[in-house]
């Protein structure tokens, strides 16, 4: 049978939406969005308008065609676009060691609280001088750490670690700004068209 004229490739009316594009995608893992990477592929390249606005707040985009996200799929994606591969092992390794350095100084200290996360201790500051090194400003805080155990020096040293690291990674706009850009308000010039080929 032949589509009749007027009809897409796949014989459905031009213009007519995809169910499946209407129908909420709702993703609770990151094994769930990696199984829908291409509907949720195809879902962008059908509204390139909404596509555009990646770079300016993917979740928000994500959210505008119908990609429902669990809070652990919505920080995965966050950080795999904020930080390079290397840096994100890194972080995550030293996440793992802030935490279990924590509960071995709440031990030492008979905190029976303490398997509930780490104690809070008096970390080096980290400026907003995003190429300013931990070291710099270990030293200002040397009276405080000469005064705690072993143990806290050494949570106290990878706390810092994790803030410097965690600090210059890309930023996305906020709604308010992302819905301007949406209505056409404020103008984008850098990217004509976002295509997944999917």
């Amino acid at each position: 049978m032949q589509a009749h004229a007027g009809n897409g490739p796949d014989g459905k009316p031009e213009g007519e939406p995809d169910p499946d594009s209407l129908a909420p995608l709702v993703l609770q893992t990151e094994r769930d969005l990696r199984a829908n990477i291409r509907r949720i592929c195809r879902r962008l390249d059908a509204q390139p308008a909404l596509s555009r606005l990646l770079f300016i707040n993917p979740l928000l985009v994500l959210e505008d065609v119908g990609v429902q996200m669990s809070p652990t799929v919505r920080e995965h994606i966050i950080q795999a676009l904020r930080f390079p591969p290397k840096r994100r092992v890194r972080i995550e390794a030293l996440q793992t060691e802030v935490a279990a350095l924590g509960r071995q100084c709440a031990e030492v200290d008979g905190d029976a609280a303490g398997a509930a996360g780490p104690t809070p201790v008096a970390a080096p500051r980290v400026g907003h001088d995003q190429t300013q090194h931990a070291a710099s400003n270990t030293a200002e805080h040397a009276a405080d750490l000469a005064a705690q155990t072993p143990l806290r020096v050494q949570l106290a040293t990878r706390q810092a670690e994790l803030a410097r690291l965690q600090q210059g990674a890309l930023v996305f706009f906020p709604r308010s700004i992302y819905e301007q850009f949406k209505r056409g308000e404020k103008k984008h010039r850098w990217i004509k068209a976002v295509r997944f080929g999917v």
